[in-house]
């Protein structure tokens, strides 16, 4: 599990660099080697946070970890 924060938003920008540090992401098809144990990108956001367009709020938004990844790793207190 890695918490990582994202500089400029781009798509796909945590993929490309973990992939080009030699660590791609789990059931990446694209940047990684895709294997057919691992059918899902275990990719998750847990928390998001913007401004609201129209107030300039700040807005967070959480979810839990998926069971996929507690599959993946065991059971996850984030």
């Amino acid at each position: 599990m890695l918490e990582v924060d994202l500089m400029t938003g781009r798509k796909n920008q945590i993929r490309v660099h973990l992939a080009g540090i030699g660590h791609a992401v789990v059931g990446d098809k694209k940047y990684g080697k895709g294997d057919r144990a691992h059918r899902r990108l275990a990719l998750h956001a847990r928390s998001i946070s913007f401004k609201h367009p129209f107030s300039g709020k700040r807005l967070t938004l959480e979810t839990k970890v998926p069971a996929y990844f507690n599959q993946l790793v065991g059971s996850v207190d984030c």
